[in-house]
């Protein structure tokens, strides 16, 4: 964390406990959703999205090619 800090970028990638270790650390958040349910096992954790403002990127429908639909948005707090 404390390196993260220095850096005037980070990603993180998680699982769950990574990402909420940064939750209150960042001012931009990026997200893929996969629209399905009991499948995969990394996890974002639930946050307060009250303070923040989600701007969809972009939407891809299931198809040939997708097995689920996903949704890729841009998160930033509101300040």
């Amino acid at each position: 964390i404390a390196y993260a800090e220095a850096c005037d970028e980070c990603w993180v990638i998680g699982g769950a406990q990574i990402y909420g270790m940064f939750l209150d650390r960042v001012q931009e958040i990026h997200v893929t959703t996969v629209h399905t349910s009991g499948s995969g096992d990394v996890k974002f954790p639930d946050w307060d999205r009250s303070g923040w403002e989600e701007n969809i990127v972009e939407k891809i429908e299931a198809d040939g090619n997708n097995e689920h639909s996903t949704t890729y948005s841009i998160w930033t707090k509101i300040i």
